[in-house]
Parts: structure tokens; C-alpha cells; sequence
């Protein structure tokens, strides 16, 4: 726990959020850590808020702004905030880090663990504000970050619940402290999995299924849904499933 040193360095406004670019002090190296705090217009605070982790892309693309926004608006329409770090690696902190989703190399241990405290920091900001609510803080992963979810929802306790999108279990070695296998059974909050019947990177049978039974979350409180697409399809009926999921376990935001 040290300083955050937090500025809002800009914002901007649409007809669907109100965007701030944040940078607060990273845990790590001297470095910086920009956010991008999306907040409902019109909407009453204090807000929700869902925490994202991004898939692969977000390692190569070189600006924020040509990532796809699909979920942003699926958040922010219901009258939550959702917070975007941008991790160690990821668009203009690209530092030449190689993805080859995992391996038994030091440099991947040290980036998990340079991901997992950038989304620890992210969670330490959103309690300084008074417009959020630190006690309703979900997790989302794509892809990627549906891979990594079982390390953050082990280890981060103040994640109430997490909404995984086209992840699954890698069948690539790596490092025991950095191995999401070594952290599902640990994980005790609310899960839901959505996948694709379809997906060639999480294959259902090989990695969804497995990361969704070895989860140590009761039986009542997870949930397995499949739908007939592949890996990067945003299917509608499957994301109202995560909004019913956000309304079951945080409370739906227009009944207050």
C-alpha cells in the first residue's frame, strides 16, 4: 500500500458515458498506470462498478481507442461504472513483451504478477471515490483475461463475483506461482463462464469445461453457459446473461 498519486487527466463525454483518463503510481519500477473510468450519464452514484481484463489484442493494438467497446456499453447501460486498466504491457505500455498465452519463463512470472497488482491498484483507486462503490466490485475477462480470472479472483478478495467470457485452462506449461490450475480450486465467489460451442483458442471440452469444474465456487452460486458461436463472438442473449448475473449477485441498479 503505497501512495496512489491519482490524476484525472482528461474527459470526455457521449451520448452513451462519460469517459476520465486516470493515471495513478503502478506498484512496481517507477512505472505509471493509466485508467479509463467509463461512468453512466444521468445515473445515480454511488455506481457499481465492473473491473475488466482485456483479451490479447489489447497486447499488440498501439492505442486504446481501436479496441472494441462492445462491453463498455453493455456496462454503462445498465447504470454501472466500468474501469479499464490498462496493464503492464498493453497498449501504450507496450514493452516488447512476447504472448504466447503462457510459458515457464521468468519474464511471464513477472508480468502476472505486474498484471495482478495493476488490478489490485485499480481496486485501491476506486475506493477513494466516493461516486463508486467499493462494496459491489465485479471482475470481467475476455479471452485473455478470462485465462488469468482464476489468479484474481483467488487472490483479490474485494471482487464480488466474476463474469468470464471465452476463457478456459491453457494447456501450455508455466511457472507453479503463475499457473491459473494452481489457484481455480481457490476461488470461492460467484462465477460465470460464457462460452462458445464453437471456440478454437478455449476448445469447450478441453479448457472451458475443466477451468468451470475445478472452480471451488458452490455449485449454486456457478454457472457453465454455452452458446453456438466461436471464441470472439459477443453473442446478445449470452451478455444479457452477464447483466442478469450483475443484477443477481450486486443488485440492479434502477430499483434503488
Amino acid at each position: 500500500p503505497i501512495p496512489l498519486n491519482s490524476v484525472i487527466e482528461g474527459a470526455d463525454t457521449t451520448d452513451q458515458w462519460i469517459r476520465e483518463r486516470v493515471v495513478i503510481d503502478a506498484a512496481y519500477g517507477g512505472e505509471q498506470l493509466p485508467m479509463y473510468l467509463y461512468l453512466p450519464p444521468g445515473a445515480q452514484a454511488p455506481f457499481q462498478t465492473v473491473v475488466y481484463f482485456p483479451g490479447s489484442g489489447a497486447l499488440w493494438l498501439d492505442s486504446f481507442e481501436r479496441y472494441f467497446t462492445d462491453h463498455v456499453s453493455m456496462v454503462v447501460n445498465s447504470e454501472r461504472a466500468f474501469l479499464f486498466p490498462v496493464y503492464q504491457s498493453t497498449f501504450e505500455r507496450n514493452d516488447g513483451f512476447v504472448y504466447r498465452r503462457q510459458d515457464e519463463s521468468n519474464t511471464y512470472r513477472q508480468h502476472v504478477t505486474q498484471w495482478m497488482q495493476d488490478l489490485s491498484r485499480s481496486i485501491d483507486y476506486l475506493e477513494t471515490r466516493p461516486d463508486l462503490d467499493s462494496e459491489r466490485v465485479a471482475f470481467f475477462g475476455f479471452s485473455w483475461g478470462g485465462m488469468l480470472a482464476p489468479i484474481a479472483l483467488a487472490l483479490e478478495p474485494r471482487l464480488r463475483l466474476g463474469i468470464l467470457q471465452a476463457g478456459g485452462l491453457s494447456p501450455l506449461p508455466t511457472q507453479p506461482p503463475v499457473d491459473p490450475f494452481n489457484f481455480v480450486s481457490r476461488v470461492t465467489v460467484p462465477v460465470l463462464m460464457l462460452n462458445g460451442e464453437y471456440d478454437g483458442i478455449h476448445p469447450l471440452e478441453t479448457a472451458a469445461r475443466p477451468m468451470y469444474e475445478l472452480l471451488g465456487t458452490p455449485e449454486e452460486h456457478k454457472e457453465l453457459a454455452v452458446s453456438t458461436v466461436d471464441h470472439m463472438a459477443l453473442h446478445p442473449p449470452t451478455m444479457g446473461r452477464a447483466l442478469d448475473w450483475l443484477d443477481r449477485y450486486l443488485g440492479d441498479p434502477r430499483r434503488r
